[in-house]
């Protein structure tokens, strides 16, 4: 058999047993984030196939997870595939970066038609709703999906603001052959899309709410289905927190303009400011050449979604902050904080505010900025001082219990020797008090610093405390 019968073997196989399991087929255009983390945990419920539609010269290219198998191959024409294979059900994850949205909306449509398709549609951002695809206006501040005319305003300036974050900039410029202006172009397009679906799937309630502000006759093709979590039970409930003169704050995922990137360096411009002990550590990407290299900021790096349990049970951590500015319609991040039952603060707005407003742990602040924000992490910071404090004093304490029981004890040893050997006593036992008296006040005056830093406005760094830390431990 020659290595073309070979391939033909293997694609027909594969085929064969991805739709006698009933497998999904996915339309897809992002490979990366939380749209594509909601494709890969379907590959546990049921075998996977991936059409990626980003472009589309004379095939797509297609991807099938099965039996733990990742099979890659060409689809040269996704009608007469769906023929050959009595395709009956298709699904939409995402359309963005599509090569011709229009082109490729109208080709689905054609598709459903012509072949009798049942189309379900999943909505993980608002890029139907508008171009900016997370509702962020050119002065990048939440919108709300507000009237027409409001909208187009926006979309006239856009382009020009220097306000604009690149990501939503870029998104809509690219579309301005087809919105032209007015954002009732754009939602005309999608809303034949559709007119063509069954069933269109948000993950939170709150995300339907607001996508409904712009396509309200759909609500009756509405699902809410939360987006599957079963990985984040490997996830441990942080019981016991250490104590660390540093208070450990952390914040998951890449920090994009849209995630929170503007709110950090604010934030970590205030903790400096007041001197404070805090500490921000980033899983994921975030670039601050400011502050990269203090004691305010720990950069952790990228991590793989499957070992980020892995990493939280192993880290030692107080707080969570969740900075993302746009209303989220998830946000698998926000779930991931929640599982180690640690606080989290976050700003009001979408599902992620929803989330945290609901949690026992959770603060969510109002108004989106660093200040706000602030304000809140110093409220945390108090309180674990309140607890840090006390635990500093006994265990002082307890070190000066030891340190002069320690002493005490040297000084009987002394005495006995004296005695046994005829030594001169006045000189010894002079030297032995001396030693005592030393070490009491060298404790007690440490206990008296940490008294200070405690009674202190600001608990302001704290080369005092570090240094107490420092003499704890080697006491």
């Amino acid at each position: 058999m020659s290595s073309n019968e070979n391939d033909y073997c293997v694609h027909h196989d594969i085929l064969r047993d991805f739709f006698s399991q009933k497998g999904e087929v996915f339309l897809n255009s992002v490979f990366h984030g939380g749209a594509y983390t909601f494709l890969l945990n379907r590959k546990s419920l049921s075998p996977l196939m991936i059409i990626d539609i980003r472009k589309y010269d004379s095939s797509f290219t297609a991807t099938i997870y099965i039996n733990e198998i990742e099979y890659t191959f060409s689809i040269f024409s996704l009608s007469r595939f769906i023929q050959e294979h009595d395709v009956y059900q298709i699904n939409i994850n995402h359309l963005i970066w599509s090569q011709d949205l229009t082109g490729i909306i109208n080709e689905i449509i054609l598709l459903i038609r012509d072949n009798a398709l049942n189309l379900t549609v999943y909505i993980h951002d608002y890029y139907s709703v508008c171009p900016s695809t997370m509702l962020l206006d050119y002065k990048m501040e939440y919108c709300d999906v507000p009237s027409i005319d409001t909208c187009n305003k926006c979309l006239s300036q856009y382009c020009s603001s220097e306000k604009a974050f690149s990501f939503s900039k870029h998104e809509m410029c690219m579309s301005e052959s087809i919105h032209a202006g007015s954002i009732y172009n754009w939602r005309i397009l999608w809303e034949s899309l559709f007119d063509s679906a069954v069933t269109i799937i948000f993950p939170s309630r709150v995300a339907a709410v607001i996508w409904l502000k712009a396509f309200p006759r759909f609500s009756k093709k509405i699902l809410i289905l939360s987006h599957d979590l079963t990985y984040i039970s490997r996830v441990q409930k942080h019981n016991h927190v250490k104590l660390d003169p540093f208070y450990q704050i952390f914040v998951l995922g890449n920090i994009d303009e849209h995630k929170g990137r503007q709110i950090i360096h604010g934030l970590l411009q205030l903790i400096k400011r007041e001197k404070l002990n805090i500490c921000i550590n980033v899983l994921g990407n975030y670039a601050d050449t400011i502050f990269q290299n203090t004691p305010y900021l720990n950069l952790h790096g990228t991590y793989h979604h499957c070992d980020l349990p892995d990493i939280l049970n192993s880290k030692d951590i107080h707080c969570f902050l969740m900075p993302s500015i746009w209303p989220e319609t998830f946000s698998y991040t926000t779930h991931e904080m929640m599982a180690t039952g640690l606080p989290i603060i976050a700003f009001d707005i979408g599902a992620q505010g929803k989330f945290v407003s609901d949690y026992s742990e959770g603060t969510v602040v109002d108004n989106i900025s660093a200040d706000a924000l602030f304000c809140s992490v110093r409220k945390k910071y108090n309180n674990y001082l309140r607890v840090l404090y006390p635990v500093l004093s006994m265990e002082l304490a307890s070190d000066i219990s030891v340190e002069v029981n320690r002493i005490v004890s040297e000084n009987i040893n002394l005495q006995y020797l004296i005695k046994e050997d005829k030594l001169e006593q006045d000189i010894a036992l002079r030297i032995a008090k001396d030693e005592l008296n030393n070490a009491r006040n060298e404790l007690f005056v440490k206990l008296n610093e940490l008294q200070g830093i405690y009674n202190s406005n600001s608990w302001r760094m704290t080369k005092p405390l570090r240094s107490i830390i420092r003499f704890m431990k080697k006491v």
